[in-house]
């Protein structure tokens, strides 16, 4: 339950309130926990942050989400049409989000850390991968990472909201254009990998 605060006035201490709130942390140590410590050090713009610390704690309004809560819902995944939709579905389970990861990595040159078809949880998927890679090549397969659930996310709203069709080379393009915009602004692991142009 949110508080209004009787000021207008906007503080860094309301501020911390209302994340509390929204998180429903009971202690600091959860929010930077080691995945939040991994999502937090990773560069990435702050709304893709908050946004990975929402799927961390299966906050997003996915269609298990809203079943749980007696709202409309639809019945399966926008994205496949195959599966009941959550967001571990969504972003490692679904065929559209599997495609798309297999060819966003292949821009770099990572393929082989794309979700396989046994990978159920986004987090477990995303901490055996990062394993296997250390220095400015990890960090910059954790912003992709961060970059494309991000994108997956947004493709999501708009087959939802603006009743779009899924559309992987449309996303595959969104999210090619983002990461080069990502690398301008300082995000220094995705200017260490080296991308070719074409998408496979």
């Amino acid at each position: 339950m949110f508080h209004v605060f009787p000021c207008s006035c906007f503080t860094l201490t309301k501020a911390s309130i209302l994340l509390r709130q929204l998180m429903r942390v009971s202690s600091w140590d959860q929010l930077f926990s080691v995945l939040g410590k991994k999502i937090w050090k990773t560069w990435a713009p702050g709304k893709c942050s908050f946004f990975m610390c929402l799927v961390a704690h299966e906050r997003c309004w996915t269609a298990d989400r809203l079943e749980r809560r007696a709202l409309p819902h639809p019945e399966s995944c926008p994205m496949c049409d195959q599966a009941p939709e959550s967001i571990n579905h969504l972003l490692v389970g679904c065929a559209f989000a599997r495609e798309f990861w297999f060819h966003f990595f292949s821009q770099v040159g990572l393929r082989t850390f794309s979700p396989q078809f046994s990978d159920t949880s986004f987090f477990d998927w995303w901490e055996r991968a990062s394993n296997d890679i250390s220095g400015l090549l990890l960090q910059g397969f954790n912003s992709l990472t961060i970059l494309g659930a991000w994108t997956i996310w947004t493709q999501r709203n708009r087959c939802v909201f603006d009743g779009a069709s899924p559309d992987v080379a449309r996303a595959l393009t969104l999210a090619s254009e983002e990461r080069k915009l990502w690398s301008m602004s300082g995000a220094q692991g995705i200017s260490f990998l080296i991308a070719p142009t074409s998408v496979d």
